[in-house]
């Protein structure tokens, strides 16, 4: 008996279609994971013809120009010269400074601009070490906290604790153990409350895995946690179970693919879910974890895009994302910022900044207003 060839034709159109669709289903996969291992573009990099001695001397003249004078056109000049220094050169600076003038150079060149206390935050942060700046941060929020809803204020500390690789983990926690005298867990326990001081401590306690490449991925293990995570998703409500452990432990690679593997079961996205299962007081914390693993530049960007946003800024977020990550990944951040909001970040800058801050802040995302002649 022969084949009805239009019965033969759908077969083939079936499997035709089939293989379309894995094919998809694989691209689209690895693109998923390789949006967290994606390239770090930095928008500030060491001047190539940078001279400590020059650079000092050309500070001190303009501060005392304008101090005698009251009059000074070169005050923009100088922010623009410091913004386009790395962090290693101005540290150069700051020591060199210190030697010649016996004078602390961030406080002498702010005699030179106008009030502004944003401005002098991130001017001193832009001499100081990435893993200073986040133990001052984390240790101002945790200590200042007060029991409320979830707020931007409060997210800072899970976005610190996120940024702070495995690798570093231990060598930040000790610093800010000899800074403070006490430990991050004493101070959680001491200010923290309810909810938002069992995520937090859970996050202190726990030890996230050095990232691995993606040929490296266990996707069996993927489809058991993505499998566990969907049997849990209506404990979260009251316990988290093993979302902690799962999310706040496995390599951000391997976490990335037991949430492609969960969609897969689900048809949700992790995030969808939590923002479906979970307590409003507790849920922003979990999806900034979701949203730091799938995409940090994106996450970045959703950070400062909120901080702008409402009636008042948040400048200490605006300048340690920006300030820090000028020296790693701050055009992947501001690409990201513009994909979200259909504004480039400078401009986003410009409207909600004022005078030198707006200025420094323009400059280390990547606006360099005229080339350095000095």
């Amino acid at each position: 008996m022969g084949h009805n060839p239009a019965n033969v034709s759908k077969i083939f159109q079936f499997h035709w279609n089939l293989s379309i669709f894995a094919i998809l289903l694989y691209v689209s996969t690895h693109l998923i994971l390789y949006s967290a291992k994606i390239s770090a573009t930095p928008t500030i990099t060491p001047y190539p013809k940078f001279n400590a001695e020059k650079d000092i001397e050309t500070i001190h003249f303009i501060v005392y120009k304008e101090a005698s004078q009251k009059v000074c056109n070169d005050t923009d000049k100088m922010v623009r010269m410091i913004c386009h220094r790395c962090r290693k050169q101005r540290m150069e600076m700051q020591k060199l400074f210190k030697e010649k003038y016996d004078e602390d150079i961030i406080s002498y060149c702010t005699r030179a601009t106008d009030v502004e206390p944003s401005f002098d935050e991130l001017l001193e942060e832009c001499f100081k070490e990435p893993i200073d700046i986040y133990k001052d941060h984390l240790h101002r929020e945790i200590t200042h906290n007060i029991y409320n809803p979830i707020s931007e204020d409060r997210l800072t500390i899970v976005e610190i604790l996120l940024t702070i690789t495995p690798e570093k983990k231990e060598e930040f926690f000790s610093s800010y153990n000899d800074t403070y005298k006490a430990t991050i867990l004493q101070h959680v326990n001491d200010h923290l409350y309810e909810d938002f001081h069992n995520i937090i401590e859970q996050m202190v306690k726990r030890n996230r895995l050095p990232d691995i490449p993606p040929d490296k991925i266990n996707w069996e293990l993927a489809k058991q946690e993505a499998q566990k995570l969907f049997d849990e998703r209506k404990k979260w409500r009251n316990h988290r179970c093993e979302l902690d452990r799962i999310l706040m432990e496995t390599a951000i690679q391997q976490l990335n693919a037991t949430f492609v593997e969960f969609k897969k079961i689900s048809g949700k996205e992790l995030d969808e879910m939590i923002q479906k299962k979970m307590e409003k007081d507790k849920r922003d914390c979990y999806k900034d974890i979701v949203f730091f693993v799938k995409n940090k530049h994106d996450y970045y960007a959703r950070r400062i895009h909120h901080a702008m946003k409402g009636l008042g800024t948040q400048d200490s977020v605006i300048n340690r994302i920006i300030g820090i990550h000028s020296e790693e990944d701050m055009k992947e951040i501001a690409t990201a910022y513009q994909l979200n909001t259909g504004d480039s970040l400078i401009h986003g800058i410009k409207g909600d900044t004022t005078a030198h801050h707006e200025m420094l802040l323009r400059c280390l995302a990547g606006e360099h207003m005229q080339a350095e002649k000095f």
